[in-house]
């Protein structure tokens, strides 16, 4: 797995890497400073770690973001 994390999308804090408990394979993404909490459910990011740290470090532009009313 690739050591570069992106900070974390909500506050930009510093991120790390957390392994979920023994029996659940998930990978979760933990901010030091907002604590926000990013898991991806689905076979390929729990099989394979690098790619939980591939869509973990993905953003969108402002301009892919829809706005809600």
């Amino acid at each position: 797995m690739s050591k570069r994390i992106a900070p974390c999308p909500f506050c930009g804090g510093n991120v790390y890497v957390s392994h979920g408990i023994t029996g659940v394979p998930f990978w979760f993404f933990k901010c030091k400073s907002c604590h926000a909490t990013v898991s991806f459910d689905n076979d390929e990011c729990n099989t394979t770690p690098s790619k939980a740290m591939e869509y973990f470090n993905k953003r969108v532009s402002d301009t892919e973001v829809e706005e809600v009313e």
